[in-house]
């Protein structure tokens, strides 16, 4: 037996036992913590390690299932064609086995035809999906993996010179085999469908694999950065507190699952740090009809092709994004902020902005947002209101049952469009979880849509 220290932090929400090891790190500054905590997907109690502090962990390199092949599956007069990427590496590592094991036997049964693609590193689905020149052909990309995935496959169809066939002509399918799956949690809080652990892959299996399959339309919002790259974001925009859970967390993805997210707070929330930052905005007052009116269509009813036949781009290879922007006249991120934007310069915990309910399958983030959206909801708490770390993880469990905006020390504002302008480093800048190298961002809803199978 190795000699423990035991602390026991009672939330009123959730016990978590915290068991700081000799054994795993018996340096005098680095701290390596066993401990015992709630999954939110599955409702398990878990078990697993943290290293607070420079340690020496055991090596778990992410690399593809080496038994892992691309496949091509044909047949004559298919139900439909679908492209499937499938990351070994996103969550626990069992996308190709889910493959192979629940959904091929599926989309066999019901004659669609596929071609799989395994991804070996960051960006091949982004390399694949730009490159391509048949994706007219298939009915729909799925994704098994998490909301990384989901974020190349996005980018690289709207970077490509063709992007108006696709957006939202071509669905997306997502088997949730990541940490997050914040977009098909989303998609499916809509029709009530099961959030939770095996329920929700199984609803998702069944919803891709139909041939009465449908997809909803869900809004994208433009982000641009400081060196001039534009992203679209199905999701979300992070720094501070959020920002670092979700990236520092990203070392205990395989052991934790979900549960990363919890042991990340923890930390961070015992660890607690503040970022001065300029905050402007462009409050948003009005609500589009469509953003009442959830539009869905048949993934299997035509071809693509009949149904893009009208609106092929010739724009060329650049996108202008102010041509999609809701509101008009949102300056570039290198130009003035419009004396109609509110600005705030001050010392903030945390800062998110949404574009969809939830970030996660057990985050609720944003009980109103709708998928179709024509505004971004900014969330944010300033270093001058917020002085408990346990007030603060107290905020964050509250965020699976979507009741943390009730806390008096949370600022929610709709907004047409933002800018964010850290002063102070030291923090990560996501969007939908992936670290962006900028700056500084500015984020402007839009009226690009892709579409999501459920």
């Amino acid at each position: 037996m190795y000699s423990c220290m035991k602390r026991t932090i009672d939330l009123k929400v959730k016990p978590l036992h915290l068991y700081v090891c000799e054994k795993y790190n018996p340096g005098p500054v680095s701290c390596c913590v066993v401990f015992i905590s709630y999954s939110y997907s599955s409702g398990i109690a878990t078990m697993g390690g943290i290293c607070c502090a420079p340690c020496h962990p055991r090596k778990n390199p992410r690399v593809a299932d080496a038994g892992a092949r691309d496949e091509i599956h044909t047949v004559e007069s298919p139900t439909g064609r679908f492209l499937i990427f499938a990351n070994p590496n996103s969550g626990e590592g069992k996308s190709v086995a889910v493959f192979r094991k629940r959904l091929k036997p599926e989309l066999v049964k019901n004659n669609i035809a596929y071609e799989l693609i395994v991804t070996t590193h960051a960006q091949h689905a982004f390399s694949v999906i730009r490159a391509r020149n048949d994706l007219h052909e298939f009915n729909a990309i799925l994704i098994l993996s998490g909301d990384g995935l989901v974020f190349e496959v996005i980018n690289g169809l709207v970077l490509r010179p063709d992007h108006d066939r696709f957006f939202p002509h071509l669905p997306l399918g997502i088997v949730p085999s990541g940490s997050g799956n914040g977009l098909l949690a989303s998609v499916y809080h809509t029709k009530s469908y099961p959030l939770k652990g095996n329920e929700f892959l199984k609803q998702a299996l069944r919803s891709v694999s139909q041939v009465d399959a449908t997809a909803h339309i869900v809004s994208l919002t433009h982000v641009e950065t400081d060196n001039g790259e534009n992203t679209v974001s199905f999701l979300s925009i992070g720094w501070a507190l959020m920002a670092d859970i979700d990236i520092e967390s990203e070392r205990w993805r395989r052991p934790l699952g979900s549960a990363r997210f919890t042991a990340g707070a923890v930390i961070r929330c015992i660890n607690l740090r503040k970022y001065r930052a300029k905050l402007s905005y462009l409050p948003s007052t009005e609500t589009s009809e469509s953003s009442v009116n959830q539009r869905t269509f048949p993934v299997f009813e035509r071809e693509l092709t009949e149904r893009t036949s009208k609106c092929a781009s010739s724009s060329g290879d650049t996108i202008n994004f102010s041509d999609y922007h809701v509101k008009p006249g949102v300056p570039k991120l290198a130009e003035p902020v419009p004396d109609n934007w509110v600005t705030i310069e001050d010392d903030f915990v945390l800062f998110y902005a949404v574009s969809i309910s939830h970030i996660s399958a057990d985050g609720l983030f944003m009980p109103s947002a709708r998928l179709n959206d024509d505004r971004l909801y900014l969330t944010y708490i300033l270093a001058k209101e917020m002085n408990s770390s346990v007030k603060l993880l107290s905020f964050l469990t509250k965020i699976e049952e979507g009741t943390h905006l009730d806390s008096p020390f949370c600022k929610k504002v709709p907004v047409s469009a933002f800018r964010l302008e850290p002063i102070d480093t030291g923090s990560y800048i996501t969007v939908d979880g992936e670290v962006i190298k900028t700056s500084k961002i500015q984020a402007t809803a839009t009226s690009l849509r892709t579409a999501v199978i459920a």
